[in-house]
């Protein structure tokens, strides 16, 4: 299978072939094109009118607002499935004043909304919704049972990565591995979350 750069900025790109790229802003998205020769009964993961992976992408970056006041951007899904984001480093973010360490809400947050995407990565992997409402439909039943957080440096950068993984998804749960990273790649914190998809 091979990978595609979208541009998540304007409405929903669309990808009319294996190796197109859309390189028109600095948002970008790498996706994994589902190959419909080798998997029978499956649609290619790029729809005429509609796009799941920069619909996903929107929801995770815009449409929430939780989200918005965190500051998440950049979020990427890579070839092998690991889902990235990034939130800068903001005084407003701060949780000991005195040494400028992030907040822990703030890591917990970030990757509790990474894992969330990569549990709506492993939904969308097992069916792809064919348009925005169906979109809704699925990423609107996904929700966060449990979590895990190892806090295991204080959170110092100027700006921090996370990441996250599917471990397991089934009818009705997905398990993601998340971490979070700061800008020299020092692990912060590691977790494990739960989520109900279905």
């Amino acid at each position: 299978m091979q990978g595609t750069t979208l541009s998540t900025t304007e409405g929903f790109p669309r990808a009319n072939g294996w190796d197109e790229h859309y390189d028109t802003s600095s948002q970008k998205v790498q996706v994994r094109i589902v190959d419909t020769e080798s998997r029978p009964g499956h649609t290619l993961a790029f729809m005429p009118d509609f796009d799941t992976l920069a619909a996903l992408v929107e929801v995770a970056e815009n449409l929430i607002p939780f989200n918005r006041i965190l500051g998440l951007e950049d979020c990427r899904i890579s070839d092998d499935g690991v889902v990235r984001i990034r939130v800068n480093r903001r005084d407003e973010l701060i949780g000991n004043f005195a040494r400028g360490y992030l907040h822990g809400g703030v890591i917990s947050s970030t990757l509790d909304v990474v894992g969330g995407i990569a549990a709506m990565m492993g939904v969308v992997g097992r069916d792809l919704p064919e348009n925005q409402e169906e979109a809704a439909r699925i990423f609107s039943k996904i929700g966060t049972i449990d979590m895990r957080v190892d806090y295991l440096r204080p959170g110092v950068g100027e700006w921090f990565d996370a990441s996250a993984v599917v471990l397991r998804t089934g009818s009705r749960v997905a398990v993601t591995r998340m971490e979070f990273h700061n800008d020299e790649g020092t692990l912060i914190a590691a977790g494990t979350g739960t989520y109900i998809v279905g």
